[in-house]
């Protein structure tokens, strides 16, 4: 396992917003006119690299640098990590002490990938932690009542 910190002032090159993994696809045209398409031609290896895409523009989204995105998905390794991470649905920034990322297969569907922090879908941490955030916010704080008795 790896450790990170993340700071406030992560700034990522735009080298790092743009896929890391190149491929090209045969154009739609080819495939309709192909009787016949190539025997190597496995779509569950296309579906495998949308996935990894998909899951490596969340990582960057997140604030992860390079390093921690080819730990998480190519090697395959759990990361600790310290700082803030950002949240798009909610557009704000999260703090992160000692959580463990790493990229698994969703419970629910074998063929997509999860991010999960702490062993909890990401999605559902930011989640909690925003309702966190809000309860504290909005929890009212209520003022002693004075008993003023009756007035004449």
């Amino acid at each position: 396992m790896l450790t990170f910190n993340l700071t406030d002032s992560v700034s990522l090159p735009d080298s790092t917003k743009e896929p890391h993994l190149q491929c090209s696809v045969l154009p739609a045209k080819k495939f309709h006119l192909m009787k016949n398409p190539p025997q190597n031609l496995n779509l569950k290896w296309i579906a495998v690299l949308k996935e990894m895409l998909r899951m490596e523009k969340l990582c960057a989204a997140i604030g992860f640098t390079k390093e921690m995105i080819e730990s998480l998905l190519t090697k395959k390794e759990a990361i600790r990590c310290n700082g803030r991470i950002y949240s798009e649905e909610h557009r704000r920034k999260f703090d992160i002490r000692n959580d463990i990322f790493k990229v698994e297969k969703n419970p629910t569907d074998d063929s997509k990938l999860a991010l999960t922090i702490n062993r909890q879908p990401i999605g559902e941490w930011f989640k909690e932690q925003f309702g966190k955030l809000k309860h504290n916010l909005c929890e009212p704080i209520e003022e002693p009542k004075r008993n003023r008795g009756l007035r004449v």
